[in-house]
């Protein structure tokens, strides 16, 4: 091969190379974290807490599950002790 060849082929794959890295580079500017663009970008939707609720809604969810789980918890024991029916020892009927 001739000099003009391999000049010509090291030339190409210099030229493709640097078209790689500029490629591989891009042309972006870094966005900072604490810039507008990146606080929005790192929270997208502050006013969510789960994917469909707010976080009043999440608390509210809270309060209703504790809730019902007192009273329920509260049912369970008086069926424990049968607290929640008369005795039914009398020999009198009684109406429950």
């Amino acid at each position: 091969m001739s000099n003009r060849n391999i000049r010509i082929r090291r030339t190409v794959v210099l030229s493709l190379a640097g078209l790689a890295l500029v490629v591989l580079a891009g042309c972006q500017s870094p966005v900072s974290p604490w810039s507008r663009d990146g606080r929005i970008r790192a929270n997208l939707t502050p006013e969510l807490n789960t994917l469909d609720q707010t976080d009043i809604d999440v608390k509210n969810q809270s309060a209703l599950m504790w809730n019902e789980n007192l009273r329920m918890a509260r049912d369970d024991l008086l069926k424990v002790f049968y607290l929640d029916r008369p005795s039914r020892l009398t020999q009198l009927p009684m109406p429950h």
